[in-house]
């Protein structure tokens, strides 16, 4: 467990726009300040680059952390996804203490990547401690019958994007609250109350305040880049606890499915399916919280790029539920899903001097 002393980043509202979203009472949306019941992360990776010196290249480690702000224990759903096409390559359960920071390393393996934590709150199953044997991606979401055409290597792992989804707080009393509380710095972990039916049973709806950062690395390279994940808010009224090795809960579980978008003096406010769920229904799930990412928002690229100075600019662009549209449910996997924000995932322009990026989205797939 580390614990954090909060700073404070709330922003007042400001506009006519954000007032024309008040009438809203339930609604997924980004959290400008970085708070929320989900967390996006765009980029991971552990790709190796020149160092400049013959023979010699460095890797890139990502250092990811996830802050508990608020005094209730959570559970959260842990998601690694690749990207080439958005497949998952590792998940897991992780129950988060009150102001309890969890903070996991992405790492190169011999055939791809994979994470170790020094952190003792609790995740089902058990993530390695060991950097010499860290719990590896695996490839099962893109091989066998799952295979969506772009190549079976546990290369593909390298880069990618990562979500944090809110399933649950735990009141003080229940057996995941004390299960999951740090007492001098370790907390019990009793594995019966963070599994079914015990941790499901004790479980509430999440109430958000999850916020977090991501740094790329490269030590050998002097090289430091960090992020801030995005927030969203509002993603869900009731509880979305599903066990160890569930793929869900996925994007596509906001409930209500209603997304507001603020843009300047515009307001956009639209609801989704709400019926019985099927997988052909899922891109509608999924577009309320694809939307607001994509709605009122151009993508546009600025570059710098001098030769004489070895400087470029990399643009990477994701697509937040591809994996959804494209239809992953049940496990079920297709490759003609045309998903509302189905840009290429990491998809990194390397730029030459006489280059310009100038890359607009109106909606829809990006072909």
């Amino acid at each position: 467990m580390n614990t954090f002393k909060h700073k404070s980043l709330y922003a007042a509202l400001a506009g006519l726009g954000a007032l024309g979203a008040t009438g809203v009472a339930q609604a997924v949306s980004v959290n400008h300040d970085g708070l929320g019941q989900v967390l996006i992360y765009p980029y991971y990776t552990v790709r190796t680059v020149p160092t400049g010196l013959v023979g010699s290249d460095a890797a890139y480690n990502s250092l990811l952390s996830v802050v508990n702000s608020t005094a209730s224990v959570k559970a959260v759903k842990v998601r690694f996804l690749e990207g080439k096409n958005s497949r998952e390559v590792l998940d897991f359960n992780l129950y988060l203490s009150a102001k309890d920071v969890w903070t996991t390393a992405i790492i190169p393996t011999t055939d791809g990547a994979g994470i170790f934590t020094a952190d003792k709150s609790c995740t089902v199953p058990t993530v390695s401690s060991s950097s010499a044997s860290p719990t590896q991606f695996v490839n099962f979401a893109y091989t066998g019958s799952n295979d969506d055409k772009g190549g079976t290597s546990l290369d593909r792992t390298r880069e990618g994007y990562v979500e944090i989804i809110e399933m649950a707080d735990y009141a003080a009393g229940t057996s995941t609250h004390t299960a999951a509380t740090h007492v001098s710095g370790v907390p019990p972990c009793t594995l019966s109350a963070l599994t079914a039916p015990t941790a499901d049973n004790n479980a509430l709806p999440g109430a958000g305040g999850l916020f977090g950062s991501m740094t790329l690395v490269n030590v050998l390279k002097g090289e430091d880049f960090g992020y801030d994940p995005t927030a969203l808010d509002g993603f869900s009224t009731t509880k979305l606890w599903f066990p160890e090795g569930d793929v869900r809960p996925t994007l596509a579980f906001v409930n209500p499915k209603t997304s507001v978008v603020v843009s300047g003096f515009n307001v956009w406010v639209t609801t989704g399916y709400t019926g019985e769920r099927k997988s052909e229904e899922s891109c509608v799930e999924a577009e309320d919280s694809g939307e607001i990412l994509m709605r009122g928002a151009p993508i546009a690229a600025a570059s710098v790029v001098h030769l004489s100075a070895h400087a470029k600019t990399e643009n990477v662009r994701f697509a937040a539920s591809r994996y959804i549209v494209d239809g992953i449910v049940g496990g079920a996997f297709n490759t003609n899903g045309e998903g509302i924000d189905d840009m290429l995932l990491a998809l990194v322009s390397k730029l030459s001097e006489n280059d310009t990026v100038q890359e607009i989205a109106t909606g829809g797939p990006i072909a």
